[in-house]
């Protein structure tokens, strides 16, 4: 039995991520910052299994604390601000957690590295750190061209990461650069999958901004399998200071995400307002070549395709309904979140 660091499994990613280490029988520690009645790590049952710390990866101090006293086997960076409509309302929130909140992280792994200590560590980046790379899939030799606020917090977080293990600060790091993830309990009003099913679930129309950009999604389960398999890569002295893509190959355009679930939803049809200047910010096409990933871990079947993805999700809503507080059931999903 291992101990992880996950940081940010109080959200959607990196609840799930804790969900399968403790299903392995593994230890999780995550920083909690503040609470919410509804956060993934409560919806999938596991919060009372996980060791909270109450503070901010902000907090030097207390990460390096946190990281000498709990001693982590490895450590899994999720927290971040993930929302770019968010990072075009605030600047300066976005750096200093997406950015320095990892460095903080690192420094607490140099040193524990100078002690003696050899921690893995896995910096969970994203693809829109490329930027606008036209209709190319993604390759990791590409360079980072993500320009948008959130984009570029992500993007220096990725080579700081790798700036660690280059230099010999971090024995074990490896960064991942994921699609979008399809992942049941994620309450973030800014993802379009949860705008579609909560008025869905009441049997209204769901009111969505109309955009031609066209994105690669994979189910959560597969993503945080695919990460433990490249930390256990680490732990077997392959890919230190590697970037890897993860994604499923599976892509739809808004319209055709939007219509696939109201497939499941019938009668129900979307009601379509005009997207906000800023919307243009967004990077138009997406798609990962994630040969390299599956070179250094042999992968053999196929991850789930939106579909698959999509119907086990709404399975999940329905399932779980009932008991989900009146503060989301009623939620008013109408403007800018």
């Amino acid at each position: 039995m291992a101990l992880y660091l996950v940081t940010g499994a109080s959200g959607a990613f990196g609840a799930h991520a804790a969900k399968m280490l403790l299903g392995l029988g593994h230890r999780v520690v995550s920083f909690e910052h503040d609470s919410h009645p509804f956060d993934t790590a409560s919806l999938l049952g596991i919060r009372n299994e996980i060791t909270w710390v109450r503070g901010s990866l902000l907090d030097e101090t207390l990460c390096k604390r946190v990281v000498a006293d709990y001693s982590p086997d490895s450590i899994w960076n999720f927290a971040a601000l993930p929302i770019v409509q968010a990072a075009t309302r605030t600047t300066v929130p976005i750096f200093d957690t997406n950015v320095m909140g990892t460095v903080n992280l690192l420094e607490a792994v140099k040193e524990n590295n100078w002690a003696g200590k050899k921690i893995r560590f896995i910096q969970v980046s994203t693809d829109k750190v490329y930027g606008d790379a036209g209709e190319r899939p993604y390759t990791e030799d590409m360079p980072l061209n993500g320009l948008s606020v959130y984009d570029a917090s992500k993007a220096c977080a990725d080579i700081i990461a790798r700036t660690y293990a280059h230099v010999g600060y971090a024995p074990a790091l490896a960064t991942v650069r994921p699609s979008n993830t399809i992942a049941p309990g994620d309450m973030n009003l800014g993802r379009v999958l949860t705008r579609i099913l909560v008025p869905c679930m009441r049997g209204e129309s769901p009111i969505l901004y109309r955009t031609p950009y066209k994105r690669e999604y994979m189910w959560v389960e597969d993503s945080v399998g695919w990460i433990y398999l490249l930390d256990r890569a680490l732990a077997n002295g392959k890919a230190n200071g590697e970037a890897y893509n993860i994604g499923s190959g599976s892509q739809r355009t808004l319209e055709e995400a939007v219509a696939e679930t109201l497939e499941h939803f019938p009668g129900i049809s979307p009601t379509w307002i005009e997207a906000p200047p800023i919307s243009r910010l967004e990077i138009p096409y997406q798609k990962l070549n994630c040969t390299k990933f599956k070179d250094l871990v042999g992968l053999g079947s196929p991850p789930m395709g939106f579909s698959g993805a999509l119907a086990k999700l709404v399975e999940w809503w329905r399932a779980n309904w009932d008991r989900l507080p009146p503060a989301i059931k009623t939620l008013k999903i109408e403007g800018w979140h």
